[in-house]
C-alpha cells in the first residue's frame, strides 16, 4: 500500500488512483503484470512515496503492441469518418478541462509544480492541442496532379497521393511535464488514425495514468490507446525494439536517444527524437533590457530549469553584459521557493535526488571553470 503524502484530495477518482497499485492500460482495461516488486512514485516535494505502479517489461509491451496492432488492422479507428474521429478528440478536450483540478493535483504531486500553474498552462495547453489536431482530421487530404509522360506524347495522366496512418506508434514520455507531453504526442498520432503504445516516465506516471481513465470515458475504441508503466531500460527498450511498432517518438536524453535509434534500425521503423540540448539565448547590443531580462530569466527558471527548451546559455554583447547579469541576479534573488501545492511560487523542487546530485555537479563544474 502506498504511503500517501499529506496533500489530500477530495476527488474520489484521484484518491482511488493514489491508493491502488497501478498496472497497465491495455486494450481498454487496466491489467497487472511485470516485476514482483512495484515501482515507488516519490513526491519530489516531500520525499514520501505517494503511489506504486507495476514495473512492466517485454511481456507487457508485447501485449500492448498486439492490442494496438489488432485495433489498427481492424480499422476500428482510422476507417471511421474523419468528422466522427474529430468529435472524439473534441470530446476528450472537453473532458480534460472538466477535470482540470484532478489533473493539476496529480501533476503537482508527480513533479512538484503548483496546481495553479498546471491548470493555467498544462491543462489549457493540452485541451488546445487536442482541438488543434481535431481540426486537422477533416483536412488530411492527398493531392491530385495533372502530368504528362515523355514516352506517351499527346496523352494526359493524373497522379494522386493518399495520406495514410503509419500504424502502431510507440511513445516514450519524459518526467518534466508528463501530462502536456503525453497529449503533445498522442493528439497528432490518433488524429492521423494511428494506434498508440505509451510509456510514461517511471518518476512521474500519475497524470498519464489519469489520462487513460479520461480516454476510457470517450468513444475512442479499445486498443487505440495503450499505456505500459515501467523503467526505460526494460519497457522502453522493448518498445523501441518491437518489430510490430512502426514509429517511435521519444523525448529524453541524448544517450538514450542513440540507443533508441540503434534499436529502431532492426526493422527500419520511423523515429522522432527530441533530445537534450544546450539552447542559447542571444542578446544583441540594441536589446530592450526591460523586456529582455525577465524573458531570459523565464527561459531558464521555468519548471525549476527542468525544461528541454530551457535557455541554458546566454550569449550577450559585451557592452550590455554587466547590466544584463545585474538584472538576472536581482530576479534570481527575489524568487520564491516552495512546494505547497495550493500556492504559486517561482521555483519548486527538482524531480529526484539523482537530479539534485546532477545539478549540484554542474554547479561545481561551473565554479571550477571560474563562475562566481
Amino acid at each position: 500500500m502506498a504511503v500517501v503524502s499529506t496533500e489530500l484530495t477530495t476527488h474520489a477518482d484521484v484518491h482511488d488512483l493514489l491508493h491502488r497499485r497501478l498496472g497497465h492500460f491495455i486494450d481498454g482495461e487496466w491489467v497487472s503484470g511485470g516485476d514482483v516488486h512495484p515501482l515507488s512514485v516519490v513526491s519530489p516535494a516531500t520525499g514520501l512515496t505517494i503511489a506504486s505502479v507495476d514495473a512492466g517489461g517485454a511481456v507487457e509491451i508485447n501485449n500492448a503492441v498486439m492490442a494496438a496492432r489488432a485495433a489498427f488492422d481492424a480499422g476500428v479507428w482510422w476507417k471511421q469518418a474523419p468528422v466522427d474521429r474529430a468529435r472524439v478528440l473534441f470530446e476528450l478536450a472537453d473532458i480534460i478541462e472538466a477535470h482540470a483540478e484532478q489533473i493539476a493535483h496529480l501533476e503537482a504531486l508527480d513533479i512538484g509544480v503548483s496546481k495553479s500553474m498546471m491548470k493555467t498552462i498544462g491543462v489549457k495547453l493540452a485541451a488546445d492541442q487536442l482541438r488543434y489536431y481535431a481540426g486537422w482530421i477533416t483536412k488530411l487530404n492527398g493531392e491530385t496532379m495533372q502530368n504528362s509522360r515523355p514516352h506517351a506524347p499527346g496523352r494526359e495522366f493524373l497522379t494522386y497521393t493518399v495520406k495514410e496512418p503509419i500504424g502502431v506508434v510507440g511513445q516514450i514520455i519524459p518526467w518534466n511535464f508528463p501530462f502536456g507531453m503525453s497529449i503533445g504526442k498522442l493528439a497528432p498520432a490518433i488524429a492521423a488514425g494511428c494506434s498508440v503504445v505509451m510509456k510514461p516516465a517511471e518518476e512521474a506516471p500519475l497524470s498519464v495514468a489519469y489520462l487513460a481513465n479520461l480516454i476510457a470515458k470517450t468513444k475512442l475504441p479499445p486498443g487505440v490507446f495503450n499505456l505500459v508503466n515501467g523503467v526505460g531500460r526494460k519497457a522502453g527498450a522493448a518498445l523501441a525494439r518491437h518489430p510490430d511498432v512502426d514509429k517511435i517518438s521519444f523525448t529524453g536524453s541524448t544517450s538514450v536517444g542513440r540507443d533508441i535509434l540503434s534499436a529502431a534500425r532492426e526493422n527500419l521503423k520511423k523515429v522522432t527524437l527530441e533530445l537534450g540540448g544546450k539552447s542559447p539565448v542571444v542578446v544583441l547590443k540594441d536589446a530592450d533590457l526591460e523586456e529582455t531580462i525577465p524573458a531570459v530569466a523565464r527561459a531558464i527558471f521555468f519548471l525549476s530549469g527542468q525544461n528541454c527548451m530551457a535557455g541554458s546559455r546566454v550569449l550577450v554583447h559585451k557592452d550590455i553584459h554587466d547590466n544584463l547579469v545585474e538584472g538576472l541576479v536581482e530576479i534570481a534573488e527575489s524568487m520564491s521557493i516552495g512546494s505547497d501545492l495550493e500556492n504559486t511560487y517561482d521555483l519548486g523542487p527538482l524531480i529526484s535526488k539523482r537530479q539534485l546530485t546532477r545539478v549540484l555537479a554542474y554547479i561545481d563544474t561551473g565554479l571550477g571553470e571560474g563562475a562566481v
